[in-house]
């Protein structure tokens, strides 16, 4: 119970003030050629979990079928893709027992 009356007490610190400390002004933050790669990936991966969580777009709104059309080029490569992943699952499962006949 005391577990659940700090969460509860730290949501409402967390609410009554959401924006914390103030960030240090944009012309101080530099950032290297790690870090950027690095948030670019982070916002890659949410922006797929966003899209796999609501594939029907922003607003709701049923996608048009030219913004879900693929090419044939694109196909082609989904298809590769999945095969190479088929296969690796298939090679990272354990084998059974083998057959020996004598």
């Amino acid at each position: 119970a005391a577990v659940k009356i700090q969460s509860i007490q730290r949501g409402r610190q967390t609410r009554a003030n959401p924006r914390g400390p103030a960030p240090p002004a944009a012309e101080e933050i530099v950032y290297d050629d790690d870090q950027a790669r690095a948030a670019v990936k982070i916002q890659s991966i949410q922006r797929g979990r966003q899209t796999r969580a609501n594939p029907r777009g922003p607003g709701g709104q049923a996608l048009t079928a030219e913004e879900v059309a693929y090419d044939e080029d694109q196909a082609k490569a989904a298809v590769k893709i999945q095969s190479i992943q088929r296969g690796r699952q298939t090679r990272a499962q354990p084998r059974g027992p083998a057959m020996v006949v004598y």
